[in-house]
Order: C-alpha cells, then structure tokens, then sequence
C-alpha cells in the first residue's frame, strides 16, 4: 500500500473476509437456533409424560383387588382404555384418544373429567399384570380364573411409562391411631380376597 490508498485485491480481500465473517456468524446463529427449538421440544416432551405418569399417581390407592373371575365386573380394560370400580357411585375411567401426533389422556374420577395431551415417541397403550406371573396381558379380565391384577402398565412404544401396583389385599377400614399418626386396622379387619 502506498499512500494514495488502498488497490483493488486489497480493497476485494478485505471484503471476501468481511463476507465470510459473516457467513459463519449467520451460520452459527442458525445451528443454536436449531439447538434451542430441540432442547425446548424435549423439554415438553418430558413435561407431558412427567403429567401422564402423574396421572397413575392419582388413581386411588383404595382400589383393587381385582379377579379375573368376579361375577361383577369390577375392572375392564383394553390397549386403550380401563374402567374400574373406585368406590365412586360412578365407575373410574381412563382412556387413550390418539390425534394428530398427539394422544389425548382422557381420566373420569369422582364424576370429574380431566384431560393431559401427550406427544409419545411410540404408541401409548395400557397393558395388564397378573399375579400368577405370566404373560402381561392387553386385556383385563383374562381367562384364568381366580387370577389378581396386579399392576397395570402404560406403554410409550416398548418402553413402560409409568406403573399403577394394585393391592394383593383388600383395604381395611381403619382407626386413626393418634400416636401413630396413621390408619391403624385391626387385624381381623384385613383379609384376602381369595
């Protein structure tokens, strides 16, 4: 460079920096753009399963035991949907509503309904354990007679959400024991159900 100013490839580098600068600064911007919409998407993600576990949480620990063999059906239920008897004048209800992507998780309780949308990596689906160890079942009752449920499950895909355990024996009415700070039954008041 002289002193007249600056020549033309010089004048044409500084500018062909100046554009790659550019280039990789709109492009940087870009990928944490990309980088930001994914973490918030599995952030919601998480959030709406943290809400479809929840939603076994809730369900009454009072309820249960369920046979396979009552003559009262007090459970019934299927891949995408449960009904079971939890002490209400109305019967409890789940039920899984798939729609646009989503799946809509429909809970009836104490005459109140409720709804959680969730968006599953795979297919939501309730599957039923029995007591007598064999396979989990899709439906409730099954053909063995005198089988318990004893859990049911909530599927994403092949992956298990979420865990609803039902008691093995039936619930007790109880005392509260003051010194205790808790349910306190006699023991002639629990019995199995078998």
């Amino acid at each position: 460079m002289d002193n007249r100013g600056y020549t033309l490839v010089e004048a044409l580098a500084a500018l062909l920096m100046i554009g790659l600068a550019l280039t990789g600064m709109t492009e940087a911007v870009h990928v944490f753009g990309k980088v930001g919409a994914r973490l918030e998407a599995q952030h919601h993600r998480a959030r709406e399963m943290t809400l479809a576990r929840s939603i076994f949480t809730s369900l009454p620990d009072q309820s249960g035991p369920y046979r396979a063999g009552e003559a009262a059906l007090l459970f019934v239920g299927d891949a995408d949907q449960m009904t079971f008897a939890c002490g209400q004048a109305t019967p409890c209800a789940i039920a899984l509503r798939p729609r646009d992507g989503a799946v809509d998780v429909e809970i009836r309780m104490s005459g109140e309904a409720r709804r959680v949308t969730v968006r599953p990596v795979g297919r939501l689906n309730f599957a039923y354990v029995a007591d007598s160890g064999g396979p989990v079942s899709p439906v409730w009752p099954v053909e063995t007679p005198h089988a318990r449920l004893a859990a049911v499950v909530l599927y994403d895909g092949l992956a298990p959400l979420a865990i609803w355990r039902l008691p093995a024996v039936q619930q007790a009415a109880c005392a509260f024991d003051i010194r205790l700070a808790d349910c306190a039954p006699s023991s002639e008041d629990a019995y199995d159900k078998h």
